[in-house]
């Protein structure tokens, strides 16, 4: 038993190692936006490749000094039901990318934005490495909040329009084309946004469930409230509506027991970002190679800066005072939560405007409920995402493989698209549907299967381990915006890395 307890510290400490680089260096890892997916990819196979070779070194290291073996035999009887839908999954890819009836040489190695099946291997390895060994610490949310503040720091400066390190897309900084589109260090505000749809709520809901020092905490919520002014800039529609769903979802589990005073102060902080993003506006000079960047404080910045005070006020003044019962704090929280929608939707409906004065997402969802809603939807998602279906129904079974996509879609759903736009598709711009579309059916299925069994568990386990909470909230932030977004790695491995640690601590008996 003690040789079994020493393997298994051995291999955990591998993988937490694996984290905190996947976690802190890779955001970071760029070479400028001309190669940006390259060098992501690059690095996540060095990355991962290197945790592989370190975990298993360790291993066969402890196996030949203590004559023991880690005993698979009861892993394999304990695996969960998530487990087995994900190993079904990698092997219905193996199967469609070996039968794969496209010549293309992306099938495997990939390239550009499509995933070949070397990468999905690798996401094999983070997510069923992190299952088995890995464990959600406190280092991480640390070690992420200031990586965090660095790439705000540096979206900042370059919505002041510098080009802080040579960033962005060479010389094109003031190209009409590349306005506002380029920010931080993981490529379009797109893939940022669905990044921060991943870290924001993990930090945020970690400052609110776990305790930590005065540093720390000024640690977190800096980085909370510097991610909160740079998604309020970058303005993406599906990160909105990502929040849009977190938010309700997480605010009923967070004010239980006695975490009100806390998560009042995490609000406060969230609307003091906001404010911020009220202050500054910038249009572009072209002609003068220029931002012309202009500070105001509007009425509604007042306003939201006053209310983040009372909320920080009222946070302190409660602490240690308050403590709200769970079940009736939950039905209450959520009967508010889904009268509060409703009355949402119905005002969207009824008289939110469809123009551009209004903000992207209500314009989308009011033509939405309206039935307004065409091909040109969402920049010509609805489109893709009519055309990607004529490429599923070619392929339904075990689609085109990997990598194949591309060139599917050219030629099943190609001249279709042209109607709509002469620009090339390599993604269904919806990652269910990229399943689908790839790896047909069975695929779908398999995924939704991961998903879904996943989230049941993590929400029926969080009583009995707090850290679900947050990492339950941080895959809800990532899977509703993968609905408008592509797979790729400059993103997926953060949903594997959390969706691997919400596996391992479901099958932990911690309790608050």
């Amino acid at each position: 038993m003690k040789t079994k307890n020493k393997t298994k510290i051995d291999i955990k400490s591998a993988v937490s190692i694996y984290l905190i680089a996947l976690f802190g260096y890779f955001p970071l890892a760029i070479m400028g936006y001309g190669n940006v997916s390259e060098t992501k990819y690059t690095n996540f196979i060095v990355l991962t490749i290197a945790g592989l070779i370190f975990a298993v070194s360790l291993w066969l290291v402890d196996m030949g000094s203590y004559k023991s073996n880690v005993r698979f035999s009861e892993r394999i009887k304990n695996v969960s039901i998530t487990t087995w839908f994900f190993v079904g999954l990698v092997a219905v890819q193996l199967l469609s990318t070996v039968l794969c009836k496209y010549d293309t040489h992306n099938a495997w190695l990939g390239e550009g934005r499509s995933e070949g099946m070397l990468l999905m291997l690798l996401y094999a390895v983070v997510f069923l490495g992190v299952s088995a060994f890995g464990s959600f610490e406190r280092l991480l949310i640390l070690v992420l909040s200031a990586v965090l503040i660095i790439m705000n720091v540096i979206a900042f400066i370059q919505l002041c329009g510098v080009n802080v390190f040579g960033l962005y897309p060479g010389d094109s900084m003031y190209d009409k084309n590349y306005f506002l589109k380029f920010f931080s260090t993981i490529g379009n505000i797109d893939i940022l946004a669905a990044f921060y749809c991943v870290a924001v709520p993990l930090v945020g809901v970690s400052f609110v469930v776990f305790k930590q020092n005065i540093l720390e905490k000024l640690l977190i919520l800096t980085a909370v409230v510097t991610s909160v002014y740079v998604v309020a800039e970058i303005n993406v529609s599906a990160a909105m509506l990502s929040f849009a769903v977190v938010v309700p979802f997480a605010l009923p589990i967070l004010i239980c027991r006695n975490r009100l005073p806390k998560t009042l102060v995490l609000v406060g902080s969230v609307l003091f970002g906001i404010a911020l993003s009220f202050m500054t506006d910038r249009t572009l000079n072209e002609s003068q190679k220029r931002f012309d960047l202009t500070f105001s404080i509007p009425t509604a910045s007042i306003v939201l800066v006053a209310l983040a005070v009372f909320f920080v006020a009222v946070g302190f003044l409660l602490n240690g005072r308050c403590s709200l019962p769970v079940k009736s704090t939950l039905i209450v929280g959520y009967a508010v939560t889904i009268v509060i929608v409703v009355a949402v939707l119905i005002w969207i409906w009824k008289f939110a405007p469809t123009d551009k004065t209004a903000p992207d997402l209500v314009r989308e969802v009011a033509k939405l409920l309206r039935g307004e809603a065409d091909e040109y939807s969402g920049t010509h998602r609805v489109a893709i995402w009519k055309c990607s279906l004529m490429v599923f129904a070619e392929h339904p079974i075990l689609g085109t493989g990997a990598g194949a996509f591309k060139q599917a879609f050219s030629q099943i759903a190609g001249e279709t698209y042209k109607a709509y736009s002469p620009l090339v598709v390599d993604s269904a711009h919806n990652e269910w549907l990229q399943i689908a579309c790839s790896f047909g059916a069975m695929g779908l299925i398999a995924y939704l299967g991961w998903l879904g069994t996943l989230f049941v568990r993590a929400c029926r386990k969080m009583s009995q381990n707090l850290c679900l909470i947050p990492l339950t909230v941080a895959f809800i932030g990532y899977v509703v915006q993968s609905l408008f977004s592509l797979s790729i790695v400059m993103t997926v491995p953060f949903l594997l890395a959390v969706a691997g640690l919400m596996n391992a601590e479901c099958n932990k008996k911690l309790h608050s």
